[in-house]
């Protein structure tokens, strides 16, 4: 896939230049999401985790495999996020549930990889970098 062969591309720029700046990549899905995290895993310096909401979508778990349409309850949300934070993932796959609302200091990268489908979340996504910096 063209997509995923960029994205590893852009990932290791960015962390070859800001190894201690988290990265979330914003997909539409949560079957992308578990395909993105599937295809980095393994890749050098990437330590991917899913992040997606708590329902279970009837339209998304049709046909998925693996599970890939349920989703993930508040105690699992908040360990990925605790590992994020901590450093131990440097890489947040998310839906739009990561895009309002979450304290997440330390992001250097927003990745938007499918297209957006509004202006404003475009925006809700690109407040999670920088928190931390002036300017």
């Amino acid at each position: 896939d063209m997509k995923i062969c960029e994205l590893r591309l852009v990932l290791a720029e960015h962390f070859g230049n800001s190894p201690n700046k988290n990265v979330i990549v914003f997909c539409a899905t949560r079957e992308r999401v578990h395909d993105i995290v599937a295809a980095l895993s393994g890749d050098p310096g990437i330590k991917a985790a899913a992040f997606i909401g708590q329902g279970s979508s009837s339209l998304q778990g049709k046909g998925a495999k693996g599970g890939k349409g349920r989703g993930m309850n508040q105690k699992m949300q908040q360990e990925v996020l605790k590992q994020f934070r901590k450093g131990l993932i440097n890489l947040l796959v998310a839906t739009c549930v990561a895009e309002e609302g979450l304290d997440i200091p330390e992001v250097g990268l927003i990745v938007c990889y499918d297209a957006s489908v509004s202006p404003g979340r475009n925006i809700q996504r690109m407040g999670r970098t920088g928190r931390k910096e002036e300017g």
